[in-house]
């Protein structure tokens, strides 16, 4: 199937989710909830909701306030090249709307999480997700490969967007796990 066909095909079935079974985003969060706990993590990034992602805000500033953890939310540095950092986030700082419209802090604390927690539109078997098209966590993750420790990266989904379609590209970089209502699958052998 065409990308951008399965793509929007994939919008729809996310929004009708979204909008029409709370429960579904309700069981996710309680996935997340229940994993974290088992695990040992210091900053975990995240995303600020756009187009009917799965808001996951309220378990995330739950487990940091339990583990004392940090969060952290993208900044766009250039929305046409498809380049973002992460930057420190709270529930209390100030925002600003970045690209896009979507909501970053208003000041630029530049972080390193070590497990980031990504959106996706869809998201294969083999972990390669599809996401709006611009590019900017796989740019962000392939950068991250290089560390010494690279972060655990979790795609969030919901059960109805796992496909089998094979739409990856050369530059598209593989999530260790992939979160749904169902709770975690990991697509290879990484485990944290």
């Amino acid at each position: 199937m065409d990308k951008n066909e399965l793509r929007k095909q994939l919008y729809e079935k996310r929004k009708a989710i979204v909008q029409e079974h709370p429960e579904v985003l309700v069981g996710l969060q309680e996935s997340i909830s229940a994993w974290l706990r088992q695990r040992d993590f210091s900053c975990a990034g995240f995303y600020r909701p756009f187009r009917h992602e799965p808001d996951i805000t309220q378990v995330l500033c739950a487990w940091a306030k339990t583990c004392g953890g940090q969060l952290a939310v993208p900044r766009v540095d250039d929305a046409a090249g498809g380049l973002m950092h992460f930057c420190l986030w709270s529930e209390d700082m100030p925002t600003v709307k970045g690209a896009f419209g979507i909501e970053e802090p208003e000041n630029d604390i530049l972080v390193r999480p070590d497990i980031i927690f990504s959106p996706c539109v869809g998201i294969n078997r083999t972990g390669y997700r599809l996401g709006n098209g611009g590019g900017f966590f796989d740019r962000y993750l392939s950068a991250g490969r290089l560390l010494p420790k690279p972060p655990v990266t979790v795609a969030v989904a919901f059960d109805e967007l796992i496909t089998d379609e094979n739409y990856q590209q050369s530059h598209d970089i593989a999530f260790d796990w992939i979160v749904t209502q169902s709770g975690f699958v990991s697509t290879k052998s990484r485990q944290a």
